[in-house]
């Protein structure tokens, strides 16, 4: 696993490389999975850093509980964080959502899931005036579990986040408009290592350039 992750770093760098206006992150998470019947009770650490000249980086906890039925599970859950920006503002932010997301098998090993998700994220600063919005995301992804060419433990997943909101916050630098996806993941006895790439498009905001950028994901969610 080891070389899997070093040769996706080396991947992320050199497209990141090749874009030079674009901006490279990583953003790593750990979590723990409390499962009970049909329900999975989920708890995470978050922390996303910038590389470039921009002072930036976030960190964060997610808590969540999701209730399983056949192929649908509802989802809710609530996310604080904390922005660090130098040339904007600093920022907590407190996220409550709920969602759905539906699984789809196509054929053994292979699935469709479709999630979408509703946000009210409330921006908390110290010398400007609070703001809230609501926002929609729609996610569809494959997953494939490679036991089926003989790797077993091992899965791969691919998929697209749209973001769907009218205006970001004054202070929110990175408000996400779209996103891709190639992860990677490994099982282990305590749980689960999963790394990939991120391709990130960001809202188009007043007085700045475009914003992209590629992110280095690795994240590992203890059973």
């Amino acid at each position: 696993m080891k070389k899997i992750v070093w040769i996706i770093a080396m991947v992320v760098f050199s497209v990141a490389t090749m874009y030079g206006q674009d901006d490279f992150f990583t953003n790593v998470t750990v979590g723990k999975n409390f499962k009970k019947e049909q329900w999975t009770y989920t708890t995470s650490g978050i922390w996303k850093h910038i590389y470039d000249e921009v002072g930036w980086s976030r960190i964060g906890v997610n808590g969540g509980a999701n209730y399983a039925y056949k192929n649908w599970t509802l989802l809710t859950g609530f996310t604080a964080q904390y922005t660090f920006d130098k040339e904007i503002v600093n920022s907590v932010e407190l996220r409550p959502w709920v969602g759905v997301r539906l699984r789809t098998d196509i054929i053994e090993g292979l699935n469709i899931e479709q999630e979408v998700h509703v946000e009210w994220r409330n921006f908390l600063y110290h010398d400007a005036p609070d703001e809230n919005y609501i926002r929609t995301t729609f996610d569809v992804g494959a997953n494939y579990n490679l036991k089926e060419i003989n790797l077993d433990s091992w899965a791969v997943q691919s998929g697209y986040v749209w973001y769907f909101l009218k205006d970001p916050a004054l202070g929110e630098r990175y408000a996400d408009s779209r996103e891709f996806r190639f992860l990677v993941s490994k099982t282990f006895t305590a749980g689960k290592l999963t790394v990939g790439y991120k391709r990130e498009k960001f809202k188009i905001l007043p007085d700045r350039p475009p914003a992209k950028a590629h992110t280095l994901d690795i994240m590992y969610v203890f059973n």
